[in-house]
């Protein structure tokens, strides 16, 4: 299997060498793109992602996207996730711009 310096910046990468296949996804990417390139990937066309504990619906999904919109991080603890190694690793410089933005303002 080939390693690279950096993550590619597709969603959903799938690396390929000798008896291995390795998948890699972020959880926060849209279903639709999970039941598409999983699919693609697996050879199951019809495939599709079960959500195991949605909030919508709960009882509590009204909290939970009350306090998303409200929550704010200090600085420090945000820059200490998306400074970390595997964050930029995994994530382009943009999408660590617009994360540290989101959760900092």
């Amino acid at each position: 299997m080939s390693t690279q310096s950096r993550f590619p910046n597709a969603a959903m990468p799938a690396m390929r060498g000798g008896p291995c296949s390795l998948l890699v996804f972020r959880m926060e990417i849209d279903d639709e793109v999970k039941n598409r390139e999983i699919g693609s990937f697996l050879g199951i066309p019809e495939f599709r992602v079960t959500r195991a504990n949605p909030t919508e619906g709960k009882v509590c999904g009204e909290l939970y996207s009350a306090f998303k919109k409200q929550v704010q991080f200090s600085p420090d603890f945000v820059n200490m996730f998306c400074e970390s190694r595997y964050f930029r690793h995994f994530y382009s410089a943009d999408f660590i711009e617009k994360t540290r933005a989101r959760w900092t303002e």
